[in-house]
């Protein structure tokens, strides 16, 4: 059983959390010191609560690449800072923000994104958003060669770079949140079956109901053929949805 299963429900082990840091790549030799930031940067349910409630990152990341620095920036921080911190960012990271409602508002509205959620209903109720936003990244990871010709973990290394060279134009507040998600590498916990069903345990713990999260990569591996078929008719047309709303 994971650690995420097996951590209590008033934080998390030293122990417990160097192990996730462990996996996610991060240098051993820096393990105690950034153990020690995390515990007193940012209260760790609060952290790992953002980290299950908005899973889609990849896709946000990718869909903004050609984008300027700030909008990319913006399009980050839109699952991160408030609407009344985000207006108080300079107009150009704004409209980035912007882009990130956009493209959440297109996709939950489309068809082909209503029809995947009502695959999923029946197992995960109104959490069947979540989870389908969960499932998308994951899918384009699996079809990744076809949007792209650089390989996933060197653009994994790219999103990394690019938070961890402009954290000062993040808010202040949000800023030990952002590290301690850049430095423990989180994206890469969807490349491994391991991290995904960490991530699915994870769920599992907060959700104040039992909503089957712990199920969901059973229920991934029954619905991959359908979703799949879902994602790739969808996705080159958020591509180009959002190829014009940026240019």
């Amino acid at each position: 059983m994971s650690y995420f299963c097996t951590s209590n429900a008033g934080g998390y082990s030293s122990v417990g959390l160097e192990r996730l840091l462990d996996r996610q790549e991060v240098g051993s030799s820096n393990l105690p010191i950034l153990t020690n930031f995390l515990k007193k940067a940012i209260n760790f349910d609060g952290f790992f609560s953002l980290l299950a409630q908005y899973m889609n990152y990849l896709s946000h990341f990718f869909l903004s690449t050609k984008a300027s620095n700030d909008i990319h920036l913006g399009n980050f921080l839109g699952d991160i800072v408030r609407k009344s911190t985000a207006d108080t960012l300079p107009s150009s990271i704004q409209k980035g923000i912007d882009f990130h409602r956009f493209i959440d508002q297109f996709t939950d509205n489309h068809a082909l994104v209503l029809e995947g959620k009502r695959l999923l209903y029946s197992s995960f109720g109104k959490y069947a958003s979540v989870i389908l936003d969960i499932y998308f990244d994951f899918l384009l990871i699996e079809h990744w060669e076809e949007y792209s010709n650089e390989p996933i973990q060197f653009f994994l290394e790219k999103c990394y770079g690019f938070l961890d060279s402009h954290i000062d134009s993040i808010p202040e507040h949000a800023r030990p949140r952002v590290r301690a998600m850049y430095s423990a590498k989180w994206m890469n916990g969807y490349l491994s079956n391991r991290g995904r069903s960490d991530l699915f345990c994870r769920l599992a713990k907060r959700a104040k109901y039992d909503q089957n999260f712990d199920k969901a990569q059973t229920v991934y591996a029954s619905k991959k053929i359908e979703l799949s078929v879902i994602h790739q008719e969808f996705f080159p047309i958020l591509q180009q949805a959002c190829a014009e709303w940026l240019f």
